[in-house]
């Protein structure tokens, strides 16, 4: 599913990671709706904000 879960792989903590990886800032992704159990996540939007461009 989207939400960040303790202990579960999730596409927002997933999204978190991808995004600290290349900016190196802590942020949370803010997504349009949440993916419940056999609902497909196809052209989900998600959003986020930095506090610098680049490292």
């Amino acid at each position: 599913g989207w939400q960040v879960q303790d202990g579960q792989m999730s596409v927002q903590g997933r999204l978190a990671q991808a995004i600290n990886d290349f900016s190196g800032e802590d942020v949370i992704p803010r997504g349009a709706g949440r993916t419940d159990a056999g609902v497909h996540a196809l052209a989900q939007v998600a959003h986020f904000d930095l506090e610098r461009i680049g490292r």
